[in-house]
């Protein structure tokens, strides 16, 4: 006989029984064990703001003890100018396995996409993890072509961006400043007067008339403008997460964008702002990923020579238009 299920949203109440999943999954995948409290408070970071985090929850029909969930948050992409939706983790307890919940999970965090005008459903998946890559090709995940580049700024903070570039010269010569986006800056802000770095401007990153989309206040969105004596010639764009077994802060950049007129000095103001960039969050402790797509290998090797580490998942997502 089939067993019936609710599928909900978890709040505060289910914080112990996220942590105890998520302990359960890290064990299982990865062969880690998370110390329980740091996961407890990652738990409850991702639920304190229903519009950046949510997790969704199974349970057995007149239970209380859920059998399953999906960890999630909700972040703007700059580089596309749309809201998206992150699976952090997911796990289906072994006796429920096999009986269409992880479906169920992710059709209540698409309702939550589609609430926010959101498109694109995206989540990480290990390079050798074949299974569940095929399992989410089932449901309309295909693999991005994206690169993901990571800085841990914990373990050196003032030399966690090292190489020889020309950013130092500009520094010297030029006045410049990298400062927090304001809503009514992006408004103003127009995709066709910048080149993305880090994507070809194709389908991912395509020209878009009229502003960029001003962001939710309450929303992980980050964006800050690189300014040369007051005028916005760059843009680069993320946001910020908690991740969900280590409880650190986690910075994404999805994109960088230079000015048309400036592009020539790309390499350069490349690796300025991301200089002026890692410098403003380093003392936080925070852990950095670059999204890198189809760009050229120049914005590659720059990441390298800079001590970034090539990180051992693979994007998948799903266009949900």
């Amino acid at each position: 006989m089939e067993t019936n299920y609710s599928i909900q949203y978890a709040t505060s109440d289910h914080i112990e029984y996220i942590t105890k999943f998520n302990s359960e999954l890290a064990f299982e995948t990865e062969n880690k064990y998370l110390e329980p409290d740091t996961a407890r408070k990652a738990a409850e970071k991702l639920l304190a703001d229903p519009d950046s985090g949510f997790s969704v929850i199974a349970l057995e029909k007149d239970k209380e003890t859920p059998v399953a969930f999906l960890d999630a948050y909700l972040a703007f992409d700059y580089s596309r100018n749309e809201q998206q939706c992150i699976i952090l983790s997911t796990l289906v307890s072994k006796e429920h396995r096999r009986r269409g919940l992880f479906n169920k999970l992710y059709a209540a965090a698409i309702k939550k996409l589609r609430a926010k005008k959101g498109r694109y459903m995206r989540l990480f998946v290990e390079k050798d993890n074949k299974n569940a890559m095929e399992a989410y090709k089932k449901i309309g995940f295909k693999e991005s072509n994206e690169e993901l580049f990571e800085f841990d700024l914990r373990e050196d903070p003032d030399s966690a961006f090292e190489l020889q570039a020309g950013y130092s010269r500009l520094l010297d010569e030029e006045d410049f400043t990298l400062e927090r986006a304001e809503q009514e800056e992006i408004k103003k802000l127009e995709f066709a007067d910048f080149t993305s770095i880090l994507h070809k401007d194709g389908d991912y990153v395509k020209a878009k008339a009229g502003a960029l989309r001003s962001f939710e206040p309450k929303s992980s969105a980050e964006i800050f403008l690189l300014k040369q004596k007051g005028e916005v010639i760059g843009i680069i764009g993320g946001y910020i997460t908690v991740c969900d077994w280590t409880n650190r802060l986690v910075s994404y950049i999805n994109d960088i964008r230079l000015k048309n007129s400036v592009i020539g000095d790309s390499r350069e103001l490349t690796g300025l702002v991301l200089k002026l960039y890692i410098d403003k969050i380093a003392s936080e402790g925070r852990h950095l990923t670059i999204y890198v797509g189809d760009a050229e290998e120049w914005v590659k090797l720059l990441l390298r020579t800079a001590r970034a580490i090539t990180n051992h998942y693979l994007v998948y997502e799903q266009d949900l238009s």
